[in-house]
């Protein structure tokens, strides 16, 4: 069980991933789903809920903080594909982190929760290393050129780009 935390002034985001949900599948599609508790803790609010996650979401929104963080601009996102969390977070010049985090639970009709808040660069090592410590244990499978990945890919890209 590994977890991660996106921390800011008074806000704790943090996602344990608990297990695969499909451990003896050989294939991307099935063996990248993972069951995942995520919790918030924002001033007046604090939501727990379970959630599928897929690891190559994890493992794209590790390459785009690692990138952050390196050339100290740009974005990065992790957008789960079921609309369980989405969180976006943009740097500015000063190492300065703004985040825009959006969670919906139950999946596709229950309570949605949007907040935003502020952290810093100095929570990015962490982070990162959080999230290799997560892709160490469930590491993203092989993909194969088949319809359901190309799908996958496809509508990953179209949600991160209304997402802008």
């Amino acid at each position: 069980m590994k977890k991660l935390d996106i921390l800011g002034s008074e806000t704790k985001v943090e996602i344990m991933i608990l297990e695969r949900l499909y451990p003896e599948s050989i294939g991307s599609w099935e063996g990248d789903w993972v069951k995942a508790a995520l919790r918030v803790e924002i001033p007046g609010y604090s939501v727990n809920f379970l959630a599928d996650l897929r690891t190559e979401e994890f493992k794209e929104f590790r390459d785009q903080l690692a990138a952050m963080n390196q050339e100290l601009e740009g974005t990065a996102s992790l957008i789960s594909i079921e609309n369980a969390i989405e969180a976006k977070a943009v740097i500015d010049s000063l190492g300065g982190i703004y985040w825009e985090v959006r969670t919906c639970y139950p999946i596709g009709t229950g309570a949605v929760l949007t907040f935003e808040f502020d952290s810093d660069q100095s929570y990015l090592n962490q982070l990162v290393k959080e999230l290799d410590e997560v892709l160490k244990e469930f590491p993203v499978l092989e993909h194969h050129n088949d319809i359901k990945g190309s799908i996958t890919s496809f509508y990953r890209k179209m949600r991160s780009s209304e997402n802008k």
